[in-house]
């Protein structure tokens, strides 16, 4: 994995030894008006800057967190994944600068080896006293396991939304006149199922127009090949272990698929 990290702006962050790293600008980010910081094989100590903390997370989703509390006696650091929920997803007890700008800090590296060199150089002796459970930091089998039913960025979206409804309307006004009318945009790297196309056809021949679920025709005709708009589903998802496979799948109508992913169970 790259190690590399980008900031917008002036953000800064330390190595191990308290200095800033040297600024490099490449071209290919230019456009997005990032600026890049690059470290050499050392952790870097991540305070006071949530939107910097989370910008490194999306660029080192093979990297590892050490999660401590600001004080002078270091007793508490917890090895965590970059990609575990518990140190990246707001929630109700994780608000916004939760991670990094209230009582914890972050320590991050590509690797758990320069994680132990920080707490060497910085620490008293100290050692990490908690293993997420969540991410198994160590156990890579036990993560894969686990890792198909981890946070997308869609899920942690929808759940920052969640909190968002939670707050009064005079809040979110209050925040959104603080706010950047420009989205800010982030590096991301994904992995996507390589589907069947012959269980796609062969899902769409069987329905022939109907949806499979509610058993009304399809909303329109396709603009592309004037078939029925019909979207195929995998009943189990291929996230969660499920097959590629025509018994797997059904064709749904625009709104039973949202239905069939954001719906009420009843």
């Amino acid at each position: 994995m790259f190690r590399t990290i980008f900031q917008k702006h002036t953000n800064k962050a330390n190595h191990a030894d308290g200095k800033t790293a040297a600024l490099v600008l490449p071209p290919v980010f230019a456009a997005l008006g990032f600026m890049e910081v690059r470290y050499s094989s050392m952790a870097i100590n991540i305070s006071d800057d949530d939107e910097f903390y989370q910008q490194w997370l999306r660029l080192n989703p093979e990297g590892y967190v050490l999660s401590l509390k600001k004080s002078k006696a270091i007793t508490y650091m917890s090895l965590h994944r970059s990609i575990c929920s518990h140190i990246s997803v707001y929630d109700k007890r994780h608000p916004f600068g939760a991670f990094t700008e209230r009582a914890y800090m972050k320590v991050c590296a590509n690797s758990i080896n320069e994680i132990e060199s920080w707490i060497k150089d910085n620490t008293n002796d100290g050692k990490i006293t908690l293993e997420c459970s969540h991410c198994n930091p160590r156990d890579n089998a036990a993560f894969y396991m686990k890792s198909k039913h981890s946070h997308t960025e869609a899920e942690k979206f929808e759940k920052e939304v969640e909190l968002s409804k939670k707050r009064t309307s005079k809040e979110r006004m209050s925040r959104l006149s603080k706010a950047s009318s420009k989205p800010t945009r982030s590096p991301t790297i994904s992995y996507t199922y390589n589907r069947n196309p012959d269980v796609v056809a062969e899902v769409l021949n069987r329905a022939k127009g109907i949806c499979e679920n509610c058993g009304k025709s399809a909303p329109f005709i396709r603009a592309s090949d004037n078939t029925p708009y019909l979207e195929v589903h995998h009943k189990k998802q291929l996230s969660h272990g499920g097959e590629d496979t025509v018994k797997n799948a059904i064709a749904l109508c625009p709104n039973c698929h949202r239905e069939s992913h954001y719906g009420k169970e009843t």
